[in-house]
């Protein structure tokens, strides 16, 4: 549900005012990171992005033993909200969305998060259901799909979850969300399952990606897409930091640039090969390249092992890249609904 924000009217000269596109806001509150997206879209519903915002809150990391989230993490969470809360209202957006996803629908204490976050921010954040979440991240991606497609899959390997949904294309170039399906393991959450001692490293990832694999083929079992997609009849859209990870080494970026990244094809054999080396390295060497950094060191390792499970499922030689998804999704529903 989207909420409104009411901005003191401007005072004008009497002369008629130029019509501008209005501004919409999108928050995502994940269980890695927290991202805003403020923008505008054009006829084609691609954004034209006038603030951006992204801040490491780990959230997914931060659940005690009972389930809640913790004191410190909320905080933290509260704190890059005030930011995005500042740039929403300086930029002088009517309408927004903010949406919370599988960590918080897993926190005991959700609703006193959700209230701290109003008290601190004035923002209403919403928890999404899977569902939800599955369409907003298909509509964030449906511009990426290729003309001649009739049906997509698009997956997207979040901090404690990972979503798979397949969609199917309509005459009006829309996607129609045909099934999902969403699994309660991401980057942040199977972080321990890696032994990231040299002599183990190898070993436990093919483990991990092994049992992955069987988890996943619940959708296979359901949906029978497998020869379709071999035959090149389905297209296979990654949207998450895992894929846009390995495009960005791939093309040999000293820096990360989403303008480079977005929409590009990443063959998954070269994929493989960037594992592999990835897998030869620890942490410490992993973390000095410019598109995976410190913060995210830990957790590449997971994303490849969730990333190829899917691809043993339904293999591809090459997957679309998308660093977009739910955030693109909901402004895309704002400008249909208001726009």
């Amino acid at each position: 549900m989207a909420s409104y924000i009411q901005h003191p009217a401007a005072e004008t000269d009497g002369k008629e005012q130029p019509v501008e596109s209005p501004l919409y806001a999108a928050i995502d509150v994940g269980s890695n990171n927290l991202r805003l997206l403020v923008a505008s879209l054009n006829e084609k519903g691609e954004p034209r992005v006038v603030d951006a915002f992204s801040r490491a809150i780990r959230l997914g990391a931060h659940l005690d033993d009972d389930g809640n989230i913790d004191p410190v993490a909320l905080e933290k969470a509260a704190n890059a909200l005030r930011i995005c809360a500042g740039k929403v209202r300086r930029a002088g957006v009517r309408r927004y969305r903010a949406v919370a996803t599988e960590i918080c629908r897993q926190a005991k204490n959700q609703r006193d998060f959700i209230d701290h976050i109003r008290q601190r921010t004035r923002l209403n954040v919403e928890i999404i259901s899977c569902a939800e979440e599955a369409r907003l991240a298909m509509m964030g991606v449906s511009p990426l799909v290729d003309e001649h497609i009739t049906d997509c899959l698009v997956f997207d390997i979040g901090g404690a979850s990972s979503e798979i949904v397949w969609g199917q294309k309509q005459d009006d170039g829309s996607l129609k969300l045909i099934d999902h399906i969403s699994l309660p393991f991401g980057v942040i959450t199977l972080g321990d399952r890696i032994d990231e001692s040299e002599a183990s490293r190898r070993a436990s990832y093919d483990m991990l990606r092994t049992e992955l694999q069987v988890a996943f083929m619940e959708a296979e079992q359901r949906w029978k897409l497998r020869d379709r997609v071999m035959a090149g009849k389905v297209q296979v859209i990654g949207a998450s930091g895992t894929v846009t990870t390995l495009a960005g080494i791939l093309l040999d970026l000293t820096r990360y640039s989403r303008s480079l990244v977005d929409g590009t094809d990443l063959k998954t054999a070269d994929a493989s090969a960037v594992i592999s080396k990835l897998l030869s390295q620890p942490p410490q060497l992993r973390a000095k390249h410019g598109c995976i950094g410190f913060n995210r060191c830990e957790m590449v390792l997971p994303g490849c092992a969730v990333f190829e499970a899917i691809i043993g499922i339904w293999p591809v030689d090459k997957v679309r890249v998308a660093d977009r998804g739910v955030r693109e999704g909901i402004l895309l529903d704002l400008s249909r609904q208001y726009g």
